[in-house]
């Protein structure tokens, strides 16, 4: 293989050439090869400014030996096919969340993988931020106890931006807080989501409110929020994490994160929420995240970083599944392993 993984890019859009494209651009471990796309005129553009090959389809993209990893970058309902594809065809494969539409087309995805015997990631972007790796690190550390309650919220007002086009809450953003749940509930020793209530609210063909109530195997509770519609915010999270000892506060929007932690007898008998700084060694700036993203994503596929794959992008998968069975059944639906 090179030195640099080549990545081939599946799918072209403003969000693609700000966070991947431009990230491949600067990384250390990983370079543009080549991208694909349906439109041959955008194809043509973006591979000249980019310095890469251009490909009408994934297909031809496939036959490129200088293309060693797939990046699938396309709409929800193209990860499978363009996955079982890439996979068939011997690449390495990076997916946009969420994995698939539905279970059963992510159950297959894992069997594929392991069947072609390559390494997969899922495209969960906080796992590289600062603020939220530096959550999972006090988690680890047990700084507050074991993880009992988490009430996680998700801000944007993209939905009632001119042009915007709309996307349902529950897998565009959604899919981001189950993956904060699941790999956090994980670091906090509270155990994998069990259970789970959720409503969608707003409008019927995308609804761009989602909440939900869940509960882990050790009995911690979620509260979930997700929604679209939220003036004031561009991107970002209000969390709170409270374990047995203390808790600790996230607050993040865009290009800005704070952590606050809270113990028991600190300062005063219920304690006293303080500010602390984000580790030197986690610490990255926004214009530098796209760089520092595609550098872990390609040390993950290398074996070098811990990272999601296709078998962790199925368990979230299934929460998705039973978050949308309860919001149709409106009762408890449980989480399937």
């Amino acid at each position: 293989m090179h030195e640099r993984l080549g990545f081939g890019v599946v799918g072209i859009n403003q969000r693609v050439r700000r966070s991947i494209l431009a990230g491949l651009a600067q990384s250390r471990r990983a370079r543009l090869a080549a991208i694909a796309s349906r439109d041959p005129a955008k194809a043509a553009q973006t591979a000249k400014e980019f310095d890469c090959a251009a490909y009408p389809s994934l297909t031809a993209l496939l036959e490129d030996p200088s293309v060693e990893v797939v990046f699938i970058c396309t709409p929800h309902h193209l990860h499978h096919p363009m996955a079982l594809e890439a996979l068939a065809a011997g690449k390495w494969v990076v997916c946009e969340k969420p994995l698939a539409v539905n279970v059963a087309q992510a159950e297959e995805l894992v069997v594929a993988a392991e069947r072609a015997g390559v390494p997969t990631a899922v495209n969960f972007t906080y796992h590289s931020l600062a603020g939220h790796r530096f959550v999972h690190r006090l988690l680890s550390e047990r700084t507050i106890g074991q993880l009992r309650h988490l009430h996680l919220t998700y801000w944007q007002a993209r939905q009632k931006l001119p042009g915007a086009m709309p996307t349902d809450a529950l897998f565009d953003v959604g899919s981001h807080l189950l993956d904060l749940a699941c790999w956090w509930c994980d670091a906090g020793h509270a155990g994998a989501i069990r259970s789970i209530v959720g409503q969608e609210g707003g409008r019927d063909d995308a609804p761009p409110i989602w909440t939900a109530l869940a509960r882990t195997d050790t009995g911690a509770l979620l509260s979930i929020q997700a929604d679209r519609v939220t003036a004031g915010w561009r991107n970002g999270m209000e969390c709170r994490l409270v374990g047995d000892e203390g808790s600790i506060d996230l607050t993040y929007d865009t290009d800005a994160a704070e952590v606050r932690l809270a113990r028991f007898g600190d300062g005063s008998p219920e304690g006293e929420a303080r500010v602390l700084p984000i580790p030197p060694d986690l610490w990255v700036s926004y214009e530098a995240f796209p760089t520092l993203h595609l550098d872990r994503l390609a040390a993950a596929l290398q074996g070098d970083v811990d990272f999601p794959d296709f078998q962790y992008g199925l368990r979230v998968q299934r929460a998705l599944a039973a978050a949308q069975a309860s919001s149709l059944e409106q009762a408890f639906t449980a989480v399937v392993t």
